[in-house]
């Protein structure tokens, strides 16, 4: 309805513009029947679907459905797209600095680094623990990365984080005790350009190494 009649406003505007100066009025009375023009609250149109699901006793199953859904998303998240198994050993360095685009002062206006300025976060803080990245359900690759991992699985602190481009990471966790993250969003891959697994991302001086293995190679590096 509202299309309909913003549609014709241009139309109506024109109509005026073309009219003669003197009008004559006249009550042409009520043609029809006439509507308010009112949008319906969003809020209260899925309270009124709930109470209409919630009579029906259907109400639990949706919820069950949804409860479903929500399972199946996190035990099975999408794969990361253009990710394939390394075919050979590559490496190469990231360096993580930043050029500073406005000085950055901390809460009593000290001057933590100019407008301009060369920043390396690893000056500062070190990168820590290596990140693995691995196609979870490739199971040569996961024996791989724990084999990198602590000895015992049972520990606090871990050698590595695994991290999966693919595959089930809750299922994986629950065989091996241990946890193991996933890329959620390409947000890794992304950042660090990885097209390729396993990789390995550790911090080498100021900069980052990411390593790339062919596990047919046979290299344990």
């Amino acid at each position: 309805m509202l299309k309909k009649m913003s549609a014709l406003i241009p139309f109506t505007l024109s109509l005026m513009a073309i009219a003669p100066t003197t009008t004559y009025a006249k009550d042409l009375g009520v043609q029809g029947a006439t509507f308010e023009v009112k949008e319906q609250s969003l809020l209260k149109i899925i309270s009124e679907r709930l109470k209409a699901l919630e009579a029906t006793n259907k109400l639990a199953q949706h919820q069950k459905e949804i409860q479903a859904k929500v399972k199946t998303s996190i035990e099975n998240p999408p794969p990361v797209a253009g990710i394939k198994k390394a075919d050979s050993y590559a490496a190469r360095i990231w360096d993580p600095s930043i050029i500073v685009d406005e000085d950055i002062k901390d809460h009593k206006g000290n001057m933590i680094a100019r407008k301009g300025t060369h920043v390396n976060p690893l000056d500062y803080r070190s990168f820590g623990k290596p990140l693995l990245l691995i196609q979870g359900e490739d199971a040569s690759q996961v024996e791989w990365a724990l084999k990198q991992d602590a000895k015992d699985t049972h520990v606090v602190d871990t050698c590595v984080v695994i991290v999966l481009v693919s595959g089930k990471p809750l299922h994986l966790a629950r065989i091996h005790n241990k946890t193991f993250y996933f890329d959620q969003g390409a947000i890794l891959s992304n950042k660090f350009s990885i097209k390729a697994v396993p990789a390995r991302i550790s911090q080498k001086g100021k900069a980052l190494l990411i390593e790339e293995f062919n596990l047919k190679e046979g290299i344990s590096r």
